[in-house]
């Protein structure tokens, strides 16, 4: 996973793949529960840290997630929680975490 963060407050953020490819709802609660990883049942979760400047360079392999299939992150939602702990749920309408959104789109083939 490579991520490039930026426009946000200094602090501790946590990066979640979540199961629905939707970000309609104000409260991030539309992208569903977090992706859950066929062989141990977590979540994919990667932990970052945004500095004063307000950007975040990020690259990490993550064992057993991949680019389609079950475990894959294209039609998933990508959604950036303000936080490195706390429930990783959401009820419509109820602030939380979820900073920002945003949806996997097809993965082109490579050459």
């Amino acid at each position: 996973m490579v991520a490039d963060v930026g426009g946000f407050t200094g602090g501790s953020y946590r990066i979640v793949i979540h199961a629905t490819p939707v970000c309609t709802s104000p409260n991030g609660f539309s992208a569903g529960p977090p992706l859950l990883l066929p062989q141990t049942g977590a979540p994919v979760v990667v932990e970052m840290t945004i500095h004063h400047q307000g950007t975040a360079n990020i690259s990490t392999r993550i064992p057993g997630l991949a680019l389609s299939g079950p475990a894959g992150v294209e039609g998933r939602s990508v959604v950036l929680h303000a936080s490195r702990s706390g429930s990783l749920e959401a009820s419509p309408g109820i602030p939380n975490d979820r900073v920002a959104c945003g949806v996997v789109g097809p993965v082109p083939a490579l050459l």
